[in-house]
C-alpha cells in the first residue's frame, strides 16, 4: 500500500498516468520513480562522509 504524503506527488501522479505510466505500464512508472529518487540521493549524499575506518580496505 503507497500513501501519498506530499502534494507534489499526488499532482505528479494525477497530471502524467495517463499520459505517460498507463500506456508504459505499472513497472516502468516504478522504474522512473526509482530511478529519479536514486539521482536525487546521488547529488546529495557523499561516500563515507565522516571518513570512518572500517578496519578493511575493500
Amino acid at each position: 500500500m503507497v500513501y501519498l504524503i506530499h502534494k507534489s506527488t499526488k499532482d505528479y501522479l494525477g497530471d502524467n498516468y495517463t499520459t505517460q505510466l498507463q500506456p508504459a505500464g505499472v513497472a516502468q512508472g516504478h522504474v522512473g520513480i526509482g530511478i529519479r529518487a536514486i539521482d536525487a540521493m546521488a547529488s546529495m549524499l557523499r561516500y563515507n562522509m565522516y571518513n570512518l575506518d572500517f578496519g578493511f580496505k575493500p
